[in-house]
């Protein structure tokens, strides 16, 4: 769907039937028309491991569901995953919080550069960062300007290397 110009709403159940499924790159990348994330979108997925650029560039996007990826305990790159969604509003929920599960990464090296670079740049209010930081072995990723330019009300609570200071 990368660069669908006319796309606005992604259903639900879409990718429900594909369970072997390994990546999500530049899945929705560019769908600058798209405006929501339905719930679950990605729950039956379990063997994915790539999400890099999957909604970056989409720029009417506002909201994400609560648990966008907590079934995803594959997935190890989410590389520039929202990068350049202005109008986006984060969540913290997007994964399982490090106060509920610090190990939910465990054992994965991973790859957040750019993840939410620019996101909520022209958001109605700010949103609030999920605290990728405060997991088990987040010492050792790739954080490279993860919340660069984010509009995030704990932007304050981000630790430099996570923001490219």
């Amino acid at each position: 769907f990368s660069g669908c110009s006319g796309l606005t709403d992604i259903p639900t159940g879409l990718f429900d039937k594909n369970l072997d499924a390994t990546t999500f790159r530049f899945c929705f990348c560019d769908c600058q028309q798209l405006n929501s994330i339905p719930e679950g979108l990605f729950d039956k997925n379990t063997q994915v491991t790539n999400f890099a650029l999957c909604f970056a560039n989409c720029r009417e996007l506002t909201s994400i569901p609560l648990g966008l990826f907590s079934k995803n305990t594959q997935a190890t790159d989410f590389a520039y995953c929202f990068c350049d969604c202005i109008k986006l509003e984060l969540i913290e929920e997007i994964f399982p919080g490090p106060g509920i599960n610090p190990d939910f990464f465990a054992g994965r090296t991973m790859n957040f550069e750019y993840c939410f670079g620019n996101v909520g740049t022209q958001a109605t209010s700010p949103g609030i960062a999920p605290r990728l930081w405060e997991f088990t072995g987040s010492s050792g990723w790739t954080v490279t300007n993860c919340f660069t330019n984010a509009n995030v009300s704990n932007y304050g609570d981000i630790p430099p290397s996570w923001k490219g200071l």
